[in-house]
């Protein structure tokens, strides 16, 4: 049997915050934020969203199956266009608004726990697959100074907002 690497014991995780997002959908809802929940319908839109055009970003770019462990590929090129000239992680992005919004929908503790949980291993993730491409591609660092990791800078979303106005 295949002794589990960190790479793995990441993808358990993942999944496994997947299906406990899932779970609190089903169980019982308590709806604790009475009012915010369109805004938890929103952020699960918008969740999907960003998955889905960081997806086709990506399938632009590169023309490799995406893979949700977190390893560099050194053939695959560093995307910094469209979604990823804002955000360094929008997949993540998205799950994480995906949380958020279950968590405002639902409102039950397990879903705002799942959310908080997804919110630190997300950033844990991250971190630890931003090592890994800094090695796989010498311009990351560079890259990475100019980007948000989940949400786009705000000064350079401005800036970028005044040169189109």
């Amino acid at each position: 049997m295949k002794k589990l690497n960190k790479d793995d014991l990441i993808m358990i995780v993942q999944w496994g915050l997947f299906v406990l997002l899932a779970i609190t959908s089903i169980i019982g809802r308590c709806y604790i934020f009475i009012p915010l929940r369109p805004y938890g319908f929103i952020l699960i839109v918008i969740g999907f969203v960003l998955i889905m055009v960081s997806n086709i970003v990506h399938g632009l770019v590169n023309k490799l199956k995406l893979s949700a462990y977190p390893q560099s590929n050194s053939n695959a090129k560093l995307i910094t266009k469209g979604i990823y000239s804002y955000i360094r992680h929008p997949i993540y992005s998205g799950f994480i608004f995906i949380s958020c919004g279950t968590a405002l929908l639902v409102g039950n503790f397990l879903s705002i726990s799942v959310a908080t949980l997804s919110l630190g291993f997300y950033y844990f993730k991250s971190s630890y697959e931003e090592k890994k491409l800094i090695e796989t591609y010498s311009d990351y660092s560079e890259y990475r100074k100019g980007t948000g990791r989940f949400l786009p800078h705000l000064k350079r979303l401005f800036h970028n907002m005044n040169k189109v106005s």
